[in-house]
């Protein structure tokens, strides 16, 4: 089943998500943090969302590409503002990971940890993967653009092009993933956890890191 946009809005306005209401979900695009970087008014980004069904160009970190079957996967990004004095972004990069781990959870997938700096894993292999990119508004502020991929289900072409073992959400839960409302949980727990960083910085995330 595709992504349903219009779902995926109401999911998040029922969690008062208001400031993440702003969502595009494409069919194809470049890369989803290219787009959110690229946006053409940098005072509107904050809380722009761009999910894609295909990723033509996905990347991680260092370059490296991010591959990943379409129309079966989770690759979004989210743009948040920081203030001035912001952490660190692999420090961002930490934190939304952080959201992810307790994503997964919540939908009753056990066994997730975190690998720093970027790599959300599971005792099959690597589960998902985090890109923090930053756009700066010169005038002091910084947007950051969070891209982050899930694999859910990777044909065994895909998976012969990554060097590194890769697990899916598919085998691993035995059920179909309902996308829409993985997004919803992913979106709504990182927009909590971004706000919850800008408030309090990183030392009320040390204790969950470690």
């Amino acid at each position: 089943m595709l992504i349903d946009e219009s779902r995926l809005t109401r999911l998040l306005q029922d969690e008062g998500m208001f400031s993440v209401k702003r969502i595009s979900v494409v069919d194809v695009v470049d890369s989803t943090n290219r787009r959110l970087l690229d946006w053409p008014d940098p005072f509107t980004l904050h809380g722009l969302v761009c999910i894609a069904e295909y990723q033509s160009d996905g990347r991680g970190r260092r370059g490296r590409p991010w591959f990943a079957a379409g129309y079966q996967n989770l690759t979004l990004s989210l743009a948040w503002r920081m203030r001035q004095g912001m952490p660190e972004l692999s420090v961002v990069s930490l934190v939304a990971g952080l959201a992810v781990c307790h994503c997964l959870e919540d939908i009753g997938l056990d066994g997730v940890c975190l690998k720093w700096p970027n790599d959300v894993m599971s005792r099959v292999g690597k589960l998902a993967g985090i890109l923090v990119e930053s756009k700066s508004l010169g005038s002091g502020g910084l947007h950051i653009v969070i891209g982050i991929g899930i694999n859910i289900q990777n044909s065994s072409a895909v998976k012969a092009r990554i060097d590194q073992p890769v697990a899916g959400l598919d085998v691993m839960m035995g059920a179909n993933v309902d996308r829409t409302l993985l997004s919803a949980k992913l979106l709504s727990g990182l927009a909590n956890t971004l706000d919850k960083l800008g408030r309090s910085g990183f030392p009320d995330f040390v204790q969950q890191w470690n």
